[in-house]
Parts: structure tokens; sequence; C-alpha cells
């Protein structure tokens, strides 16, 4: 049952991030790559969280905190090598001001779905 509930996390993030994605550069590819960087980082996220918080008995936040800032720094990261965001030090930060964007849209969407429905 939990593997739907990460299932629905993929997806719901997928399609919000890509959707953004799109709106901000109006490139296809750009939505192509938020895709493949959330389909690296985000089952990589809930698995470790399920694993430390309910195997380890680790505090929830803390743990989401610390894999939350992981994913923006791999995304950030896959970004900055996939898209033409310039090179060196203002491409990096253009990717990772992007990562960090999305996935505070993403997981604040999924937030308030996941309230309101569970």
């Amino acid at each position: 049952m939990i593997y739907l509930l990460f299932a629905w996390n993929l997806v719901l993030t997928v399609a919000v991030e890509g959707a953004v994605m799109g709106m901000l550069f109006r490139r296809r590819d750009y939505m192509y790559y938020s895709m493949l960087a959330n389909v690296i980082t985000n089952p990589a996220v809930n698995l470790l969280l399920f694993f430390c918080v309910g195997n380890l008995g680790w505090s929830y936040w803390p743990v989401l905190g610390v894999l939350e800032m992981a994913a923006l720094a791999a995304e950030a990261y896959i970004y900055s090598k996939i898209c033409d965001f310039g090179s060196g030090c203002r491409g990096l930060l253009t990717a990772t001001g992007v990562s960090v964007f999305l996935n505070l849209l993403s997981w604040g969407t999924g937030y308030v779905i996941n309230n309101l429905v569970f």
C-alpha cells in the first residue's frame, strides 16, 4: 500500500514541476529534464524517509529536511548540466534557484493535497 503513496507522490511532483518548468521556460525539453530529475530524486527521498523514520525510528521532520536538501542539490546539479542556464557560477545559481522554486511548489502542493485527501 505504501508504494501507491510513493507513486502518487512521484506523479504529483512530476506533474507540478514539469508544468511550471514548461510555463517558466516554454521549452518541452526542460519539462522532460524536470521529469528526469524527479524520477531520480523523488523515489530515493521517499524510500530513505520511509526507512529512516519507519525502521530506524528517526524523527520525521529533520530527516525530511536533510533529504529534501539533498534532492535540491542533486536536481540543481542535473539542471546545471543539461539545461542552457549558462556556464560557471551563474548557471549553477540559476539551476539552484529553479530547483528550489520547483521543489517548494511541488512540496507545498503535495502537502496541501495529502492533508485534504489523507
